[in-house]
């Protein structure tokens, strides 16, 4: 009889230890991550992957994509950001006119030389003062041709233009030009404006550098006058 009443303990006691596993299987399942639950949850009966598991996954997936992009499309519009902060190019002030390498009285001239594409360039340019003359705030140098000395603030050149360029650069406009002298180079101080100048030549269709091109001679009409000459690179 001992023997054969200690059966249904025995069947309890074997219900009481996987009453007490399944339990702890539960208790490691709730603390585990979303993504190892997904992982121990997503294969069912015969080792069938279950669908549900593949769905989430491509979800996943795509929350993922559109992350990516939208972190690659807040960094462009970031750089973009930057490069349209502040202006495309520095405009350079005012540069004072100088008597420093002119000695003499009356207007100051400017003789060019050096110009190969057009010769009428190499002439003498001679001050025009007053308002109703300056460009960007400086004074211009007019020669006896069809030619005239300005400086352009956008690039801190000083350039020789035609006379109908005259009004459009008063008035703001582009800096037109038949020839360019170096940057940062005032054309009062002959040893930086004496060379390095470009010039526009029409057959070429392009700006050509002339290095032996620029300032010959500065002077005053007093001093020409005199016989005297003047300062420069000759």
């Amino acid at each position: 009889m001992a023997a054969t009443s200690s059966a249904p303990w025995a069947s309890l006691v074997v219900a009481l230890a996987l009453a007490f596993a399944c339990s702890a299987v539960a208790d490691v399942i709730g603390t585990t991550t979303t993504g190892q639950l997904a992982t121990l949850s997503c294969w069912g009966s015969g080792g069938r992957r279950v669908a549900a598991c593949d769905n989430a996954k491509l979800e996943r997936e795509e929350a993922e994509a559109l992350g990516l992009l939208q972190g690659r499309a807040e960094a462009r519009q970031r750089k973009q950001s930057r490069s349209q902060a502040g202006p495309h190019f520095a405009v350079a002030s005012t540069p004072v006119a100088t008597t420093a390498n002119v000695i003499g009285t009356g207007l100051r001239t400017v003789t060019m030389g050096g110009f190969l594409a057009s010769d009428g360039l190499n002439t003498r340019y001679t001050e025009r003062p007053g308002a109703d003359f300056a460009v960007n705030g400086r004074e211009t140098y007019w020669a006896i041709s069809e030619w005239f000395l300005y400086w352009c603030p956008h690039e801190d050149v000083w350039k020789i233009a035609w006379p109908e360029a005259f009004e459009g650069l008063r008035s703001g406009g582009p800096c037109d030009f038949s020839a360019v002298g170096p940057p940062s180079a005032d054309i009062l101080d002959a040893a930086a404006c004496g060379s390095g100048w470009s010039e526009w030549d029409d057959a070429l269709g392009d700006l050509v550098a002339r290095l032996g091109a620029g300032v010959d001679v500065l002077s005053t009409e007093g001093r020409l006058a005199a016989g005297a000459g003047g300062g420069g690179m000759g």
